[in-house]
């Protein structure tokens, strides 16, 4: 099946249009930076599946991260000995990593990554020949061709029985039921 690039005009909760996914996650890191202020949960509490995740993990692992945000998961992964590749398109989300990163003296631990996985490659100029764990949690908004892409280079970096970890949402998710098709298993809300 042949997929076409199809451009997304996203619609924000101020209720007006983001002509792209970086300006809308740069606005929406941007907010959130303000409320992580007094708040050590949002600011250091990894994610359930970050918990289980590094569970599955040998000592000192390579982690390749994708949709790291303000690195909350990879952050967690640092102060456990492991040494995270944090990808994001969302330079404002990097840039509260790196902060955060400072402050929990795990900064030496985390290797923030500006790219945008959409153009159906990783880094590789960034990261090593080999990783030994990966983790995407809510972040690959990519069309089925692109992620064959990924899922082909990653086949090549992980290391053999490396960890691999993809959450996202199902058809039954509410996020997902209320939105409409624009083709290639994307959806827009």
């Amino acid at each position: 099946m042949s997929c076409e690039c199809v451009e997304l005009r996203l619609m924000s909760r101020y209720n007006h249009e983001i002509p792209d996914q970086r300006q809308l996650w740069n606005r929406q890191h941007a907010t959130r930076g303000l409320a992580l202020e007094g708040s050590e949960s949002l600011k250091f509490t990894p994610n359930n599946s970050a918990i289980e995740f590094s569970q599955h993990l040998k000592k000192g692992s390579t982690i390749l991260e994708v949709g790291s945000a303000n690195g909350r998961d990879a952050r967690y992964w640092a102060s456990l000995g492991h040494n995270v590749l944090a990808i994001d398109f969302s330079d404002v989300a990097l840039e509260q990593m790196k902060e955060l990163a400072i402050e929990q003296m795990v900064v030496e631990m985390v290797t923030p990554i500006l790219w945008d996985i959409g153009r159906g490659c990783f880094p590789l100029t960034d990261i090593p020949e080999s990783v030994d764990a990966f983790y995407a949690r809510s972040a690959l908004h990519i069309d089925d061709t692109t992620m064959y892409k990924l899922a082909f280079e990653l086949d090549h970096l992980l290391v053999p029985g490396g960890v691999v970890f993809v959450e996202g949402k199902g058809p039954k998710d509410a996020k997902i039921t209320r939105s409409r098709a624009v083709g290639c298993n994307l959806v827009r809300g």
